[in-house]
């Protein structure tokens, strides 16, 4: 029952990566074919894409680490997050995201923020879609050809 837990607290709270094969194994079960989680040594790489339409808005905040965004023309959004770290700090960090109303929230969180993980994101969306905010704490945010305004901070 806790393993049942974990998981769903996994899906539901957004992408947390503990145990990256049974995360896997888990979501092919459920033929969720927008997510894929690779690690390798002290770096981790977390990949999302989200289906949305014409109105969507989007948000990033992360702790530490760079933001670069891109347009394109197709109805989606596809976020490659790259996790460096030791494995301590790797573990305690997790890459929420959330999609309600249609409005996407990426965030990057840390049980442990003692640990130094540098979390760089590259994001694609849509030409239409909306940045309500870019936020990170530590890094560099870099917005090419945004339609729409953006609310951008460092």
């Amino acid at each position: 029952m806790t393993n049942i837990r974990a998981y769903f607290f996994i899906l539901f709270s957004g992408l947390s990566v503990g145990y990256v094969s049974e995360v896997q194994a888990f979501l092919k079960d459920f033929n969720l074919k927008n997510l894929n989680i690779f690690q390798s040594g002290r770096e981790e790489v977390i990949s999302l894409t989200e289906k949305v339409s014409q109105n969507c808005t989007i948000s990033i905040t992360n702790l530490d680490g760079d933001v670069n965004i891109r347009t394109w023309k197709q109805p989606k959004v596809v976020i490659e997050a790259r996790k460096r770290g030791n494995e301590k700090a790797l573990s305690n960090t997790i890459i929420a995201s959330s999609f309600n109303n249609n409005k996407l929230e990426i965030k990057t969180n840390t049980n442990l923020p003692a640990a130094k993980c540098t979390v760089n994101y590259d994001v694609f969306i849509p030409e239409f879609a909306r940045l309500s905010s870019v936020i990170t704490d530590k890094g560099t945010i870099t917005v090419n050809n945004v339609q729409n305004g953006v609310m951008a901070k460092t």
